[in-house]
């Protein structure tokens, strides 16, 4: 998954991904599951049909539960 992740400034960034670690633990939202999302997305983004995407997203939710 850090493939995924490793090309965009909020992750390459040292200041910008303490602002994300920062605004995560403000919200209660692990960055785990922030990256997740991220992934699939960018993972998906080429797919015309969204097929298996709301199980990825759920699956990526729950870890907060």
């Amino acid at each position: 998954m850090e493939h995924y992740l490793s090309d965009l400034p909020l992750w390459s960034d040292p200041a910008a991904k303490k602002v994300l670690a920062d605004l995560c633990a403000k919200h209660a939202v692990p960055v785990s599951v922030l990256e997740d999302l991220v992934a699939i997305q960018r993972e998906r983004q080429s797919q015309e049909r969204a097929d298996g995407v709301y199980q990825a997203i759920t699956e990526a939710l729950d870890q907060m539960d």
